[in-house]
């Protein structure tokens, strides 16, 4: 059997990793050569098989990476919420910050602004290029994430909101207010049910940003104020 000694280089599935400490067979400590240099403590059979692991070897979409730190568990919130963003990243539906490539530094940002109750929005600091960061995303309370979603069941052929009568001789409108669905009455034209609609539903997002007021980040509760339908 080959001996392993100190300078030693070795080829993994995650990268070349040069052994820097050498103990025993059952001890060996080893740093990657990446930009990262990150150490850690295997088995010299590890080393022969090249299955050492490297915390900072982008195994999620080719991007993300579990990082040095605390957060690793896959089953947490946190964990799911940082998958979907690196996979819309991986396939251009959005540009993810590049430090949040990093689990730790993304589970770091989630430990300091989530509050009980409340969930993640990209929605109400979305920028035009869909630039993903902590100035364009933020935990909303989940009665006002569910105000400003689309709601879940809608006509495609009719604006947002509006649904055809039974009769088929009208039109209605109808708005989700604290986890109540509200109908705002029957209108002769789309466009009449439609206005019904957007007024109610942009008066119902400012009532909940003023009861919430003083527990959102003041550019959140400013977002929310102006916020308007989009069809």
């Amino acid at each position: 059997m080959n001996t392993v000694k100190v300078g030693d280089v070795f080829k993994t599935k995650q990268g070349e990793c040069t052994v820097i400490e050498y103990n025993n067979a059952f001890n060996v400590t080893v740093e990657f050569n990446d930009k990262w240099m990150y150490q850690t403590s295997v088995e010299a059979v590890q080393l022969r098989k090249g299955s050492v692991k490297n915390v900072f070897f982008p195994s999620v979409s080719g991007i993300g990476y579990i990082g040095e730190g605390d957060f690793s568990c896959k089953n947490t919130y946190e964990y799911r919420l940082w998958l979907k963003l690196i996979k819309n990243h991986s396939k251009g539906v959005m540009i993810l910050d590049s430090k949040w490539f990093d689990l730790q530094e993304f589970c770091l940002w989630c430990e300091k602004n989530k509050k009980d109750g409340w969930t993640l929005s990209m929605e109400i600091l979305k920028s035009v290029r869909k630039e993903v960061n902590e100035n364009t995303i933020c935990f909303l309370p989940i009665l006002i994430f569910g105000a400003i979603s689309e709601p879940y069941k809608r006509d495609k052929e009719l604006p947002i909101g509006v649904y055809l009568l039974k009769n088929k001789k009208g039109y209605c409108s109808k708005v989700r207010m604290y986890k109540r669905v509200k109908c705002l009455g029957s209108y002769n034209t789309p466009q009449e049910a439609s206005d019904a609609y957007i007024k109610s539903k942009e008066s119902y997002v400012k009532e909940l940003a003023l009861e919430y007021k003083y527990l959102l980040p003041i550019e959140v509760y400013d977002a929310l104020m102006s916020w308007k339908v989009c069809d």
